[in-house]
């Protein structure tokens, strides 16, 4: 996946992935034991920062983009211009992002309500940067013509790792008014979906729904909703509309109660919903194709 964004970058531009977890696929460590581990001298953990400054030797910067597992001491190792990238949920910040931000020369925060903590932190260099979608991620611009050609059948859909404690209520609100929509995830019926399976389902779905944990909006869905065509309807309505056009490109919600009633009537005005559809997938790709 990262090797699919490094992919793209400008040609003056090189781009090398470096995986900073122990293991791959691994689990990143929340900041006391990474600070053990440091302490502590892990034989893992130091080969692990060993590997990486030999590969950081010839770069001008590192960008840690996940927001974990290396050490603020460490950076006194590197000679790059060291830019720290982490998607906060505020619940895991003091064990992830908060103890180690500030060490690094700038910050870029994926949710865009994190400003304010990172201003807080005194972390004085720092911008926010869309959580990036690789090119396999979202369709090709080619499929404009089929993505919008035919009429979809399934109205509404939500797709999240996991029914969690700090949105399950919402979502068991959302799920029971409408008893026919489709949900994925750990924690629902049908478990987790595969990717073509997703994408088949983005491409037929009307209605997607995006809702957080709390503070955001953040995650992926935001930019691959509109890029499948999907109407999206998003919690965090005042940081939304920092992203996009609200009522035109994406509907946003304070509420679940709103939530449920934005639907209802988006799904009895087809035209409407259509219209912002088309106007979503536009300025992702305006966007995308000017970052890129």
């Amino acid at each position: 996946w990262y090797a699919d964004i490094a992919n793209v970058a400008p040609s003056h531009v090189d781009v090398k992935p470096f995986c900073v977890t122990l293991s791959s696929p691994g689990k990143s460590f929340s900041w006391p034991k990474l600070n053990r581990m440091w302490h502590l001298r892990s034989p893992r953990l130091m080969n692990m920062y060993r590997r990486l400054r030999a590969a950081a030797i010839d770069c001008d910067v590192l960008l840690a983009y996940n927001g974990a597992n290396i050490h603020p001491d460490f950076l006194k190792c590197l000679t790059t211009y060291n830019v720290f990238c982490c998607f906060d949920d505020p619940e895991s910040s003091a064990k992830l992002s908060q103890p180690v931000a500030k060490h690094f020369d700038a910050v870029f925060h994926g949710n865009i309500a994190s400003q304010f903590q990172y201003q807080h932190w005194e972390c004085e260099k720092r911008a926010w940067l869309p959580i990036f979608n690789a090119p396999l991620d979202v369709p090709d611009q080619a499929e404009r013509e089929a993505l919008f050609a035919n009429d979809r059948t399934c109205d509404t859909a939500l797709i999240c790792e996991h029914l969690i404690r700090f949105r399950r209520q919402r979502l068991e609100k959302l799920a029971s008014a409408f008893p026919n929509a489709t949900f994925y995830g750990d924690g629902w019926p049908q478990g987790r979906i595969s990717q073509p399976k997703l994408f088949d389902l983005y491409r037929n779905l009307k209605i997607g729904w995006n809702i957080h944990n709390s503070t955001g909006p953040i995650n992926r869905r935001l930019f691959q909703l509109p890029a499948f065509g999907v109407m999206q309807i998003c919690d965090n309505k005042c940081g939304l509309g920092q992203i996009y056009r609200l009522g035109e490109e994406a509907v946003g919600f304070d509420t679940i109660h709103e939530a449920i009633e934005l639907t209802r009537y988006y799904l009895k005005h087809d035209e409407e919903r259509c219209r912002i559809a088309e106007k979503g997938y536009e300025r992702f790709w305006k966007d995308s194709v000017s970052y890129t």
